[in-house]
């Protein structure tokens, strides 16, 4: 998958459903590995999430209380995240 950034430039994505004691494709808690080098996996680079999004054909992906989403969808919500943490720390600090 492209990710695509707010600076303009774009990187070349790679993810997976995992499975791992009872996280899996199937699982209300779904694991995605998502990277940008599948073949070293690097620490700064890769990215280990658990989520309750659940996966496009899980057996409970239309009777659940999430909407199923695939894998560009979870990796870029996740993506997200460090902008949301930032917003929060500036109106913080502005309400003090």
């Amino acid at each position: 998958m492209e990710r695509h950034f707010r600076d303009g430039h774009s990187e070349i994505w790679w993810a997976a459903d995992a499975r791992l004691g009872g996280y899996g494709p199937d699982s209300p808690c779904r694991l995605v590995v998502a990277t940008t080098d599948p073949a070293s996996l690097p620490e700064k680079a890769t990215w280990y999430l658990a989520t309750n999004l659940p996966h496009l054909d899980a057996p409970h992906a239309t009777t659940g209380p999430h909407p199923p989403a695939d894998l560009a969808e979870v990796v870029r919500l996740y993506g997200l995240r460090p902008w949301i943490g930032q917003s929060y720390k500036q109106v913080k600090d502005e309400l003090g």
